[in-house]
């Protein structure tokens, strides 16, 4: 975690070019979400753009997308359910 109140999104674009699929603000932090081969590059990339991290903790995400397609009529419906394993 990231303090949101010192830094940005775009201070953490090198994690982005690291590797880093998304930068999500929580309360007030930020968190960086990477896959698990990324892991130590974006977490290198973002201690040499000079940001501290709070706290550095890897938490599996699963995430589940249905979609329902009707033939016919057209109509395509899009269902996600995002959850953190413990």
């Amino acid at each position: 975690m990231i303090d949101g109140e010192r830094y940005s999104e775009d201070d953490l674009m090198g994690a982005i070019d690291a590797g880093a699929s998304d930068v999500v603000e929580e309360d007030g932090k930020l968190r960086v979400l990477a896959e698990p081969t990324d892991l130590t590059a974006v977490r290198e990339a973002i201690v040499a753009d000079g940001v501290e991290i709070e706290s550095y903790d890897s938490t599996l995400r699963v995430i589940v997308r249905y979609a329902i397609r009707r033939t016919g009529v057209g109509q395509v419906a899009e269902f996600a359910r995002e959850g953190a394993l413990p």
